[in-house]
């Protein structure tokens, strides 16, 4: 976050799904929930900065949600 409130993009990437829907963060991941193409997409993040590189990717019915246990 910038000293004003604003926020900076510092990466983005292709989630390899349709409607993506919820995701979380981990220290070492991102995993997202594709709604539409029923899967769910685990990518890296390397040195703090997502990469974009898919780790996994799983078939799922209809993923909505994604939760820490």
């Amino acid at each position: 976050m910038n000293n004003d409130g604003t926020l900076t993009q510092v990466a983005s990437a292709d989630c390899k799904g349709k409607g993506p829907r919820n995701f979380a963060v981990t220290d070492d991941y991102v995993i997202c929930a594709n709604q539409d193409s029923n899967n769910c997409t685990i990518l890296e993040i390397k040195d703090g900065l997502l990469t974009g590189k898919v780790l996994c990717s799983k078939e799922f019915i209809s993923p909505v949600c994604i939760e820490k246990i």
